[in-house]
């Protein structure tokens, strides 16, 4: 039984030696929800504001709330405000008005109020 339990041990010690040393791989960036998840808990209380370009030409302000979980958007400055929450991080936000979904700096919406647009993230505030 020592033969076997010493066996045992000196065959796991180049699998944990190997183990340690492999190298890592690199965590993907962060979605903009994952950034954007803090923006509700500044001080001030005030929302992360961004501004989106669309292929169609139009500008959609979004602020993000709630841990990122929360956004409303407008289409441009004086568009009143559409609702859209997610249940996780990751997932899309639903909301009356239809579907919002963000890949990187890309967003993309979909429904009867918004129709489908794909917009871009413009600078980084």
């Amino acid at each position: 039984m020592k033969r076997s339990t010493i066996g045992l041990v000196v065959g796991l010690v180049p699998v944990a030696a190997l183990s340690a040393c492999s190298e890592k791989t690199p965590a993907p960036p962060p979605t903009d929800q994952e950034i954007h998840s803090a923006d509700s808990g500044v001080p001030s209380g005030r929302l992360g504001r961004h501004v989106y370009r669309c292929d169609d030409g139009s500008t959609l302000l979004v602020d993000f709330a709630d841990k990122g979980l929360q956004l409303d958007l407008r289409v441009g400055e004086g568009g009143r405000p559409k609702r859209f929450t997610a249940p996780l991080q990751g997932l899309q936000y639903v909301g009356d008005a239809g579907g919002v979904v963000l890949r990187g700096t890309q967003l993309e919406t979909d429904g009867p109020e918004l129709g489908k647009r794909i917009c871009r993230r413009q600078g980084r505030g």
